[in-house]
């Protein structure tokens, strides 16, 4: 858990919903390590029943398996923690930027050593429970009497080794669906336009309390850090307000009404209300579709307010409120609407806009945390020196708490989707490769097992074509009961995650195809070269074999 705004607490959440991801990797590898067994297991039937013969309980037998198992588990397990020492700069490049330091304990701590420990404890014992199973069950006598070892049990391993290998392909089916989800997502929201400009403003935060600065002292070092910023050429305009979009913490919120409107038997129109100095809209590229800017004017009670399209729209749907009474908050506080600002998408990057207006700043509202935003027709980042000489000679005792780009700003509200977007593709990808290994290794033991059969066929006339379909067609089998189990469980989670995805909804088909698509070439890749091997057997050679 991180230790800086207590806003990221909300993390845990997240940080269970990765563990969970992890540990679903873990059981599809563990799925892939149980199929390998189980095929080695058939290769060692004989060994164990001479063991068996030889004395050995069956709990020995167990003990051995087990034993093997863990040791495998346990030498990936330290390489694995080798990596996780290594990885610190991979992580911190996903770290929160907020505006104060998220710092993340890296190093690893008795906690991440227990986890380890259970990771490698499941690695090792669940993969060959199985095997472990089985060896309990011999019935020597037809084992000892076959030269190759092989019994009536093989079909049940068989089994085994396609149902671990159709959970495989639908787990990774399933992660390469969310992931194609999550992308598209994620570059909904880039494409998104929020409503004012993301290039060229600086952002400027500070909190007059710091140092016990009074309201009528802040409202003095505001002004006149605007008012230096605005000489300089390449600034189109400077303002201050109390908060910006996607600022952490919810900006203030308020209630709007008409003058005619009575809000007892329904509440009143949730808004979204920016406390700005005039010229805040010009800085950030506002457009006003109707009426006119703040003035100074308007920083008296009952002053001029500006009101969104989304507002307008539902207050005076169908004519214009240029003129009209609005009524302020809970204390009923009047106003008049100047003019009409255009929508912000202030709750999400690329989700529908949100009533909100706009009033001027008081004496008062320098009392909290004020942001200062600076327009600029070129690089924001070059002018960050001259605010801080600036605010230094205006007054000392006010430190800044940032200066960062609005680009910069906007990188905390596209955090989540960028990281959730890299986390599910590669747990995605790593899940893939596990269920391709696995799909290669359940073909190749089924030609392996098979190979007398398709000699036999072959020596009665049957094409290389018709072997190389007859192996396909099986891998293909496996990887279409997965992949549409897969498919259905991502569509499940993509429901409950509707509330997260931007611009796409859990029922586009578009990431579904994708990744059915992504599954059925890997499938193919995987099952190719075992049935080249099964087409261009050598009949002589498989007819003379004892297999």
């Amino acid at each position: 858990m991180t230790d800086g705004h207590p806003e990221a607490r909300a993390l845990g959440l997240a940080a269970i919903v990765g563990l969970g991801a992890v540990g679903t990797v873990l059981l599809i590898a563990c799925f892939n390590v149980a199929g390998l067994f189980l095929a080695r297991a058939a290769e060692r039937r004989r060994e164990m029943a001479l063991r068996s013969a030889l004395g050995a309980t069956a709990g020995r037998l167990v003990r051995q398996l087990l034993t093997e198992g863990l040791v495998f588990a346990a030498l990936a397990g330290v390489l694995a923690f080798a990596l996780s020492l290594a990885s610190g700069p991979l992580l911190s490049a996903f770290s929160l930027p907020a505006p104060i330091p998220q710092r993340l304990p890296l190093s690893p701590d008795a906690r991440s050593v227990a986890y380890t420990l259970l990771l490698v404890l499941a690695a090792g014992v669940l993969p060959a429970l199985v095997p472990a199973r089985s060896a309990t069950r011999l019935d020597l006598q037809p084992i000892l009497a076959s030269e190759t070892g092989t019994s009536s049990g093989a079909a049940g391993r068989a089994r085994a080794r396609r149902l671990f290998q159709v959970c495989q392909i639908a787990g990774s089916t399933t992660f390469l669906a969310l992931a194609a989800l999550l992308a598209g997502s994620f570059h909904h929201v880039l494409a998104a336009d929020p409503g004012f400009d993301t290039r060229g403003v600086l952002v400027v935060a500070a909190d007059p309390r710091t140092n016990n600065r009074q309201p009528h002292q802040a409202e003095a070092f505001f002004r006149g850090l605007s008012d230096r910023l605005r000489r300089d050429p390449r600034v189109r305009g400077a303002a201050a307000s109390t908060g910006i979009p996607y600022s952490i913490g919810a900006l203030r919120g308020t209630t709007l009404a008409t003058s005619r409107q009575d809000c007892r038997p329904a509440p009143c129109l949730a808004a979204q209300m920016f406390v700005v100095e005039p010229g805040y809209l010009r800085a950030m590229r506002i457009p006003i579709v109707a009426g006119r800017d703040l003035a100074d004017a308007d920083r008296r009670p009952g002053g001029g307010v500006l009101v969104s399209q989304a507002t307008a729209r539902r207050l005076w749907p169908g004519r214009s409120p240029i003129g009209e009474t609005l009524v302020v908050g809970g204390s009923g506080e009047l106003a008049e609407v100047v003019g009409i600002a255009g929508d912000l998408a202030a709750d999400g990057l690329g989700r529908p806009a949100q009533p909100q207006a706009y009033r001027a700043m008081r004496t008062a509202d320098y009392g909290g945390s004020v942001v200062l935003v600076a327009g600029v027709d070129g690089d924001p980042a070059q002018l960050a020196h001259l605010v801080r000489a600036a605010a230094s000679e205006l007054d000392s005792l006010l430190p800044l708490r940032s200066v960062q780009t609005m680009a910069d700003h906007l990188s905390l509200p596209l955090w989540a989707p960028r990281v959730a977007a890299w986390f599910v593709g590669t747990c995605g990808g790593l899940a893939l490769l596990l269920a391709a290994v696995g799909l290669f290794g359940v073909v190749s033991c089924a030609v392996a097992q098979r190979t007398r059969e398709f000699g036999i066929r072959m020596a009665l006339g049957a094409s290389p074509g018709t072997i190389l379909r007859l192996v396909l067609t099986e891998g293909f089998a496996l990887t279409a009961i997965g992949g549409v189990a897969g498919l259905l469980a991502a569509r499940a989670i993509a429901v409950l995650i509707r509330s997260s995805l931007v611009g796409v909804s859990a029922g586009d088909a578009a990431p579904y195809a994708a990744a059915a698509a992504v599954q059925a070439t890997i499938a193919l890749l995987a099952c190719a070269w075992p049935a080249r091997r099964a087409a261009g057997a050598d009949v002589l050679a498989v007819m003379r074999s004892e297999r």
